[in-house]
């Protein structure tokens, strides 16, 4: 299997189970949808760069930001880090706002970062 194809493979696995766990270990209340005993309102911090520096070229300058929901007038919560899917060629932190919100409303900070993508940058820029 070329390393390109088993890169994919994992990356679609590690995102199945990502999803295979949160949906095991979230209440079911949760999964519920609009039968929330008590959502939390939720803070939301968008666009936060995670590098800066005078030597980040325009691309490191829109993709290295992340964007932070959480749980308001609450301290003391669990965080997730959500990490986009799409193999390194593809995604973005917005695609899991939703999931995101909905995390922060159950008492869950999330954080979603962009990243570099393939072709743009290689490994290991895409964890610099």
């Amino acid at each position: 299997m070329p390393a390109l194809s088993l890169c994919r493979y994992h990356m679609k696995r590690s995102f199945a189970l990502r999803l295979v766990y949160l949906l095991l270990f979230l209440p079911p209340s949760f999964l519920a949808a609009g039968t929330s005993p008590s959502p939390t309102a939720v803070q939301v911090q968008t666009d936060l760069p995670y590098k800066s520096g005078a030597g980040l070229d325009a691309y490191e300058q829109e993709r290295c930001k992340l964007d932070v929901y959480l749980p308001a007038n609450s301290t003391g919560f669990p965080t997730l880090v959500w990490f986009h899917g799409g193999s390194l060629t593809e995604g973005r932190k917005e695609d899991a706002r939703l999931i995101a919100r909905r995390l922060a409303e159950q008492g869950i900070a999330v954080v979603t970062p962009n990243y570099r993508l393939n072709p743009r940058a290689s490994f290991p820029a895409y964890v610099d």
